[in-house]
């Protein structure tokens, strides 16, 4: 599930699974949740405010070292880059993430929905 209101609905109907309707085969059954909107909606804007600042600003102790991650491969919509000595192997591409120390940083984090829309930071 990409958002919170995704996990909401998925828990509210009792999973992503074809069952025989009875209640106690489902995923964590919760029916106040299933049968009411507003029980949904109340239960997103509750959750939605319990954001610690210190992770919202990556201070200690949700500050991290340099992080280096493979992302994806080096090329272009055609074809991949290979490495000189593995010619079968594509080249990793890396996302380089900058280490952020105790203090944290001056700009929040966003909410997940704002990077899946693909903002620039």
């Amino acid at each position: 599930m990409a958002t919170l209101e995704q996990v909401i609905n998925f828990y509210a109907r009792g999973g992503n699974f074809s069952n025989d309707a009875k209640e106690v085969t489902l995923v964590f059954p919760l029916p106040r949740l299933k049968y009411s909107d507003q029980n949904r909606k109340d239960l997103i804007a509750f959750l939605k405010t319990l954001t610690d600042d210190r992770v919202r600003y990556q201070r200690a102790p949700f500050d991290h070292p340099e992080l280096i991650v493979p992302h994806g491969h080096e090329g272009d919509e055609t074809m991949v880059d290979y490495y000189d000595m593995y010619p079968d192997f594509a080249k990793d591409g890396m996302l380089v993430l900058p280490a952020v120390g105790a203090s944290g940083t001056d700009h929040p984090l966003q909410p997940f929905a704002y990077y899946l829309a693909d903002h620039t930071q």
